[in-house]
């Protein structure tokens, strides 16, 4: 899935920086298998927002582990 959406982003010359992908705070279950997905994706440039950050047991260590770049 990952390299399908990045090829599709390259193939649509989309410039990667443009890209926002959001994740809840319930899809924090599997850290280390995300921190492994955003790290990929944000190497390319994509960006990357906690959506409903406070609605589950998230705390700000999360968000700088994760690199995310907005928390909404």
């Amino acid at each position: 899935m990952q390299d399908k959406l990045l090829g599709l982003i390259s193939e649509y010359n989309i410039p990667y920086k443009t890209i926002l992908l959001e994740i809840t705070e319930r899809q924090g279950g599997d850290f280390e298998g995300m921190k492994i997905h955003i790290d990929k994706y944000k190497n390319h440039g994509v960006r990357f927002a906690i959506d409903d950050f406070g609605t589950g047991y998230s705390n700000l260590n999360l968000v700088t582990a994760l690199d995310v770049d907005e928390i909404k």
